[in-house]
């Protein structure tokens, strides 16, 4: 427990340094004037402050982004429930942006799409909740002598992570409509 405790740890420090300001990312968009795509995408991330980089990369490398992205992030709190009428949490970030957080309670399951659904509803983010894309950043660890984990560490964390629940079976999304984006890491 308490290598995937550091491990974890060194992994959202080094996915936090691939992020960006908000303000930065859309500045980007509005200069690089990206394609539009039609319809919503969902960027799921752990840290509820800047752009993951799922999303930078995706719109470095194919010069498009959707007309609407949430960027979502799921929050445990330390309540066994939390009501539906304290679920979500919205801001308008501009450029077609939102983040929306969804705060679950430690005995609950996170069914984000049904969640979702009406939130974006209610703020008017229309669409088909059938063909929203979700966008999930994927990070392979690749255990080197130049990481800071350790030589015993490190190797164990990979196979820990490599082998824990797939992100779109704990938040109940369709692996239809998922888009995996990759990163290698050296942690």
């Amino acid at each position: 427990m308490l290598t995937w405790r550091i491990g974890r740890s060194y992994l959202a420090d080094a996915v936090g340094k691939e992020s960006i300001p908000v303000a930065a990312f859309i500045d980007h968009l509005v200069s690089e004037n990206p394609t539009r795509l039609s319809g919503t995408a969902v960027v799921l991330s752990d840290s509820a402050t800047g752009v993951p980089p799922a999303l930078v990369r995706l719109v470095q490398r194919f010069h498009v982004v959707h007309q609407y992205v949430v960027l979502l992030t799921v929050v445990t709190e330390h309540v066994p429930f939390v009501p539906n009428s304290g679920r979500a949490t919205v801001e308008q970030l501009g450029g077609g942006l939102v983040r929306v957080i969804l705060h679950y309670g430690f005995m609950q399951v996170p069914r984000v799409p049904a969640a979702l659904a009406p939130t974006l509803a209610k703020h008017g983010i229309v669409g088909n909740p059938g063909e929203i894309a979700y966008i999930i950043g994927r990070e392979t660890l690749v255990a080197t002598r130049h990481g800071h984990m350790g030589r015993l560490t490190e190797p164990l964390f990979a196979f820990l992570a490599r082998n824990a629940r797939s992100t779109t079976d704990h938040f109940s999304i369709p692996v239809e409509q998922v888009v995996e984006v990759g990163i290698q890491l050296d942690l």
